[in-house]
């Protein structure tokens, strides 16, 4: 892209950006709200930080379904955080939380029974290092790990509810032993899910303004993402 049709992309991107779409959920300074709307200028991206994919996630959004039903919008990022606790016992999951926590921390030893549940069954989604998939949108857990913090608990506690509940759709109706954990969880308001700004009839937008809203956002990043993390 030019240097003229960026600037143009760019104050366009803005305008939409700030007064009409986001900042609402990611702030006017695109640096989010924690783990529910995601800061998007830390380098840190589940599905992906280039101009085309943060364009496909506009689009058509992230666990997005049509209205009054359970059906998908056709190109909805999805992934799921699936529920472990009928797979581990309570013990493996306190100590691959105690682990992953460490991870996160770049303070994790090889020599654990929480290193061993993770390869075992975190690994293949979120990376021997911790370091994420977006093409199947699992999140980094290093160095900035993301999970919906209750400030009533350890970031160990929060990582077990989600190791233990998993993610909405894993969790919908279920009734284990931690409600509350459950609760928090299953219904995290806005940030279970991101609308498709392409194809909702309501806010549907020409595949153009979309352009310019994801190089709005890659350029933000860009100027300040350290040159190590990009």
């Amino acid at each position: 892209m030019s240097p003229e049709l960026t600037t143009i992309a760019m104050r366009r991107g803005k305008v939409l950006f700030e007064h009409e779409l986001c900042s609402n959920c990611h702030g006017r300074d695109l640096m989010g709200q924690s783990a529910a709307c995601p800061n998007l200028v830390d380098g840190d991206w589940i599905w992906g930080g280039e101009v085309e994919e943060i364009f496909h996630t506009i689009k058509f959004g992230i666990r997005d379904e049509k209205t009054g039903s359970w059906e998908r919008v056709p190109g909805t990022r999805w992934s799921v955080m699936p529920r472990f606790e009928e797979i581990l016992s309570e013990s493996e999951i306190r100590e691959v939380s105690r682990y992953v926590v460490a991870l996160s921390r770049e303070k994790a030893r090889p020599d654990t029974d929480g290193k061993r549940v993770y390869d075992s069954h975190c690994a293949a989604c979120h990376g021997s290092k911790g370091s994420g998939r977006t093409s199947a949108g699992t999140p980094s857990i290093r160095p900035n790990m993301r999970v919906w913090v209750s400030r009533k608990e350890s970031l160990e506690d929060n990582v077990y509810d989600f190791v233990a509940y998993g993610g909405y759709y894993a969790t919908s109706g279920h009734k284990g032993r931690k409600e509350a954990a459950i609760k928090k969880i299953s219904y995290p308001g806005y940030g279970r899910y991101m609308p498709s700004f392409g194809t909702d009839w309501l806010t549907g937008l020409a595949d153009y303004e979309l352009k310019a809203l994801a190089v709005y956002v890659y350029k933000s990043g860009e100027q300040k993402v350290p040159l190590s993390r990009r």
